[in-house]
């Protein structure tokens, strides 16, 4: 009877019918905390007061465009179980992607930097792969980093993982890196009152990078060779219409082997490119 309630009042806030069930099925779920495969099997005919309050209230939030993910606190990324909230991105389809090509493109690294790492999903899902590597995640909210550090210790990455403020490469002194990575913000401000209503509810400096949406990756791309060692690689996750740009950018910079990848969408999503010196380069290649 909860359920048809809850699925029947997100029908009456214009969610289609079946979206309406299987999210107030989570969302009873999230509220019963029990997974929602526990709670269709035993079908609860009693539900505790205050988890039925608890209930009722997630159905309001989610009514008010919150994201489901924040709604659960988790997300699964790459087979793994990372804790959410409204401090940090919510992991997306694509940045699995990225990490796929880094495993199939990217030799053992020593050491891994996470540049914006927000909830760390990137960093640890490598960290997890690569089991002789260890990293660093840099981000300029601290609340992030404690959600990124809660995962870490979920995951038992604890001692394999270090996590500082900063904004991009600030704070790095001379340390140098294997492989460096970045899902920096890349959206243009001009762009942000397009964006869906749930989007809007994540942390607009995760999301908005400046004027063109390139500000980060030009910011970042000036600066990271000399904390990348000889041969070491840099991936990015980018916008929809900016993988041109930021390979060129690239290679104009002297990285070479630059490539772009395709997600699973059909997008080029991933630009990647190596650490050969400070040598200028007019094209990029294609070589890995």
């Amino acid at each position: 009877m909860l359920l048809d309630q809850g699925s029947q009042f997100l029908v009456q806030q214009g969610f289609k019918r079946e979206e309406a069930r299987r999210e107030a099925e989570r969302l009873l779920a999230s509220s019963l905390r029990i997974s929602k495969p526990e709670m269709l099997r035993d079908n609860p005919s009693f539900v505790e007061v205050s988890m039925e309050r608890d209930f009722l209230f997630l159905l309001q939030q989610r009514a008010g465009h919150v994201p489901l993910q924040y709604l659960e606190g988790e997300v699964d990324f790459m087979d793994f179980p990372f804790r959410v909230t409204p401090d940090v991105l919510i992991p997306r389809p694509e940045t699995e992607n990225l990490i796929e090509r880094i495993l199939v493109h990217g030799s053992l690294p020593t050491r891994i930097l996470d540049i914006g790492t927000g909830s760390g999903c990137i960093l640890l899902s490598l960290l997890k792969y690569f089991s002789g590597s260890s990293g660093l995640g840099i981000d300029i909210s601290e609340r992030a980093l404690e959600i990124a550090r809660e995962n870490a210790g979920r995951l038992g990455l604890t001692e394999r993982v270090s996590f500082q403020t900063g904004d991009l490469l600030s704070g790095l002194a001379d340390q140098q890196f294997d492989l460096i990575v970045s899902n920096p913000p890349y959206v243009r401000e001009v762009d942000w009152n397009d964006l869906s209503a749930e989007v809007k509810q994540e942390p607009r400096e995760a999301l908005v990078a400046g004027p063109s949406g390139l500000e980060c990756y030009e910011k970042i791309i000036a600066t990271a060779q000399k904390h990348l060692v000889p041969g070491g690689k840099i991936f990015f996750e980018v916008g929809w219409n900016q993988a041109d740009q930021v390979a060129e950018m690239l290679a104009a910079s002297g990285y070479q082997k630059v490539k772009k990848f395709l997600d699973d969408f059909g997008v080029e999503r991933i630009v990647k490119a190596e650490n050969h010196g400070w040598i200028k380069s007019s094209s990029t290649a294609d070589a890995d």
